[in-house]
């Protein structure tokens, strides 16, 4: 099996303590520790358990501290890499489809536009 790697915060444009808030929704998106079904990419909650950004903040609290307050996409989508804005703002993802969405963001930095055909 092949080792898998990871931008880092730097190439993501991320600050640290949100690259490995990342890191561990992702862990635990694959574990299970996360259940998919506990992932709504739907409507961006703030403060929230239920968006990528949302369950980040849970994880560590300094992560994305946006999603405490009315208009977090808006807000966050002005400092965010467009493309991991892009991957937060995927309203028609499921948990399985988002934890996709995720894990090749840290892999490659990119917005896999083509997500739905996988």
């Amino acid at each position: 099996m092949l080792a898998r790697t990871f931008k880092t915060a730097t190439e993501l444009g991320l600050l640290e303590c949100e690259y490995e808030a990342l890191h561990e929704v992702l862990l635990r998106l694959e574990d299970g520790s996360i259940p998919l079904s506990n992932v709504n990419m739907s409507v961006f909650h703030c403060g929230t358990t239920h968006c990528l950004a949302g369950w980040a903040h849970v994880i560590d609290g300094n992560a994305f501290p946006e999603t405490r307050g009315t208009r977090a996409l808006e807000k966050l989508g002005h400092r965010l890499p467009i493309e991991l804005s892009c991957v937060f703002s995927e309203a028609l993802a499921s948990g399985a489809q988002a934890r996709y969405l995720l894990r090749h963001y840290l892999q490659t930095g990119e917005y896999d536009v083509d997500w739905r055909s996988r």
